[in-house]
């Protein structure tokens, strides 16, 4: 009794393929046109996905393409932390269209400061309601009655923080570390209610920032609970005239953004 043969059949298409490919015919267009579909459907998946992404940053689809063949290219190693509109802004070939990208990039970012602004109101009200049966120790009534004031080091005696507020700091640590002045609007943010956001100027190296916080006493257990963000400037120093200082704070109440005198 002879052995069963274990090997897979091969199909007639397959059979009919290799002899077309010996003898020199040309492969019919049926026996390709699977590949050409899935090819197709991968190129307008990604073509889709152009026009969402171009239409988040108020971009043409022609801008998105060339903003891609920056990032992969020139600005890959330069400006990889730049976002599109700033990348297009730098590379633009007239100075009317550098006005068209710079005006984009602050409209973006006023939207984004007002919603930053509504949302820290509404949080200020959900929190007084929140609190509302909750004394609170008034330090500056406290500071007063004992002849000390924690907040003198700010320089503005009169600033004093409360449920809700944010401390926002712009800084250059490439120019210096301000370890001085930078601890001064720490002091502010150890309020258990307020929250501080460091935006960092001329877009620093991670490493150091992570170098820069840990010698200034930012503890990681305050990044990682939210009480203290570190962040590239995007735009947000535009916003708060921060012009060519090295290092600024700022006290964001409601709609009202107060300069520390540091």
């Amino acid at each position: 009794m002879s052995k069963l043969n274990k090997q897979p059949a091969i199909g007639i298409t397959s059979v009919i393929l290799y002899m077309l490919l010996c003898v020199g015919y040309p492969i019919p267009v049926w026996a390709t046109s699977i590949d050409h579909t899935d090819v197709d459907k991968s190129k307008a998946l990604e073509h889709r996905d152009d026009e969402y992404m171009a239409s988040q940053w108020g971009l043409s689809i022609d801008e998105w393409d060339r903003y891609k063949g920056l990032r992969d290219g020139d600005a890959k190693y330069q400006f990889s932390q730049l976002d599109p509109i700033e990348i297009l802004g730098i590379y633009a070939e007239s100075e009317s269209e550098q006005r068209r990208y710079a005006l984009l990039l602050v409209e973006r970012n006023a939207r984004r400061l007002e919603k930053f602004l509504t949302f820290n109101r509404l949080y200020q009200q959900v929190g007084a309601e929140y609190f509302a049966d909750t004394p609170f120790l008034d330090m500056t009534q406290f500071n007063r009655s004992y002849g000390r004031n924690q907040y003198s080091s700010v320089g503005n005696p009169a600033v004093s923080t409360q449920f809700g507020d944010t401390l926002v700091m712009f800084i250059d640590i490439g120019k210096d570390n301000y370890r001085a002045e930078a601890n001064k609007i720490l002091k502010l943010n150890q309020k258990a209610t307020v929250t501080l956001e460091i935006y960092f100027l001329n877009k620093p190296e991670e490493k150091d920032i992570q170098s820069w916080a840990k010698r200034i006493g930012i503890e990681t257990g305050e990044v990682e609970s939210g009480k203290i963000s570190l962040n590239y400037d995007q735009g947000e120093s535009g916003v708060f005239n921060v012009g060519e200082r090295s290092i600024i704070g700022f006290l964001v109440r409601g709609e009202t953004a107060t300069p520390l005198e540091l």
